[in-house]
């Protein structure tokens, strides 16, 4: 039996890892992004991103790392998303973006957060913005 210690922490952009769940707060706005952030860090679960799903439920969203632009081919439904450099500043979003439709690059951006239509606006999130991720991170305990 593996003795771990479940710690509540920021967690940078740089260094969310598999099985991390974040939370994904605007920090600028302080308003929650998402409750439940999934990740696609590897790049089967970049290419596959949202394809499939049915909607995008409220205070969901999916982080894909490295990302610098995104599609919405083959998708049911429109999505919110914003482009992050390493730091979670937003340097560049895209609102309801639809179906069969690809947004701009963005040179800058490390990661794109993907969210349900609408949430971009009800968070007031803009450029210049600052988004965090919090979340539970198991560490071995120390013996």
């Amino acid at each position: 039996m593996s003795n771990t210690l479940h710690r509540r922490e920021r967690l940078p952009l740089p260094q969310l890892r598999r099985g991390d769940r974040p939370r994904a707060v605007n920090e600028t706005r302080g308003s929650v992004l998402a409750d439940d952030v999934g990740l696609a860090l590897d790049p089967w679960r970049r290419f596959r991103g949202l394809l499939g799903t049915t909607a995008l439920e409220p205070g969901r969203g999916l982080l894909l790392r490295p990302c610098r632009q995104i599609h919405c081919w083959f998708m049911r439904y429109a999505i919110d998303a914003l482009f992050l450099d390493a730091d979670g500043v937003v340097v560049g979003i895209a609102r309801a973006l639809r179906p069969w439709r690809i947004s701009r690059a963005y040179p800058r951006a490390l990661a794109t957060l993907e969210l349900p239509a609408g949430a971009v606006e009800r968070s007031g999130s803009t450029l210049g913005d600052r988004v965090v991720f919090i979340g539970q991170r198991c560490y071995p305990e120390a013996e």
